[in-house]
């Protein structure tokens, strides 16, 4: 395991990485507390392990930190929006083929602009849980760019 630090939204954070054993573990973003259990519930249910963060810059932290195989974010987040973390995500060493799936609004520019910031898959609310999950499915660990 290799330590280092790291500056993060204004905070230094340690990053640790995890062996390389590929757990399917999901990073869930999304304010909306119920929106966030929804997903989160079938997600599990099919097996997957859940890390979940309410804003962006938690997710930021659990992303560089926990080694999430997906990260599934909603664009509208407090802190740090979703298309700022895909940036953030898409820069960094550790996290650039993490495969991102959106989850946004109906407005064409909002899918252009999730693209645009590195997302590999984009979903249009409202979405059910099974779109969801049938997207994750097609997603192999770290197969992004």
């Amino acid at each position: 395991m290799l330590d280092r630090h790291r500056e993060c939204c204004g905070q230094l954070t340690t990053v640790v990485h995890a062996d390389t054993r590929k757990t399917r573990r999901i990073l869930r973003v999304e304010p909306d507390e119920h929106a966030r259990a929804l997903y989160s519930q079938s997600l599990q249910l099919d097996g997957y392990d859940l890390l979940e963060a309410s804003d962006g810059r938690d997710a930021l932290v659990k992303a560089l930190t926990q080694s999430p195989t997906l990260v599934m974010t909603d664009t509208r987040l407090p802190m740090v929006d979703g298309y700022a973390l895909c940036e953030m995500l898409r820069r960094d060493q550790t996290t650039r083929t993490v495969p991102i799936l959106v989850v946004t609004e109906t407005r064409l520019a909002d899918l252009e602009r999730a693209r645009a910031a590195g997302a590999d898959a984009v979903l249009v609310k409202p979405t059910s849980p099974d779109a969801v999950l049938n997207e994750v499915r097609r997603r192999p660990p770290e197969a992004s760019r």
